[in-house]
């Protein structure tokens, strides 16, 4: 976990920056940098962070969405179950903490995708993909770790998290990590610049594509 130093008139305070600090950090200068944040809308795929009516425009039917808060400790509780392990809290925080559209960033090492959750159903689909993620680590005997973001279309890389040292990887699906991005998701984190998205062409994926 990522330190900050507190700094008084003859006082030094160092404290621990976690990932919800960074996490909200971050949000909170996307949505200041990144407007309008408009989706196409899909009456079959609705999420609390839509905001108002659909409107029209460049011949597409869009929503404005925010980032919505919650605090869902349980959204990995049957991914823990099925591979009987405990999750690194970082995933818990980074699954269970926002409701959201996927934000487009800019890392040092290139753009990427931080994958969030558009509704409840978002969740379970996670979920399934997560468990699909690591049979094809085991096939490969890889490290365990979970997936929270992913690279540009034309790659198929993903970025994980290691499930034992909390350190950021780059992995290619069902193979071993190429290397450690980050000592952890909260310094990851830190050293990213939200970007404008791609222009709208189809209605916001889950992590295992659309609803229903």
């Amino acid at each position: 976990m990522p330190h900050c130093r507190l700094r008084r008139p003859g006082i030094n305070i160092r404290c621990m920056r976690t990932l919800a600090d960074a996490l909200d950090d971050f949000i909170d200068h996307y949505v200041k940098s990144v407007q309008p944040l408009l989706e196409p809308f899909d009456a079959e795929w609705r999420s609390p962070c839509e905001i108002g009516e659909q409107e029209h425009r460049d011949g597409k039917t869009v929503i404005a969405w925010r980032p919505v808060r919650r605090n869902n400790i349980h959204v990995l509780d049957r991914l823990e179950a099925a591979f009987e392990v405990s999750l690194h809290p970082d995933l818990k925080t980074w699954w269970g903490r926002w409701f959201s559209g996927h934000f487009e960033a800019l890392a040092p090492d290139g753009p990427l995708t931080l994958l969030q959750l558009w509704n409840a159903a978002d969740g379970d689909r996670m979920v399934e993909n997560q468990i699909g993620h690591v049979m094809a680590q085991r096939r490969a005997r890889a490290p365990l770790s979970f997936f929270f973001a992913c690279t540009e279309d034309e790659s198929d890389l993903q970025l994980t998290v290691d499930n034992q040292t909390g350190q950021v990887l780059l992995e290619p699906p069902g193979r071993k990590p190429l290397r450690a991005l980050a000592p952890d998701l909260a310094t990851f984190i830190d050293e990213l610049v939200p970007r404008s998205a791609t222009p709208l062409s189809q209605p916001q994926e889950g992590v295992l594509g659309r609803g229903p």
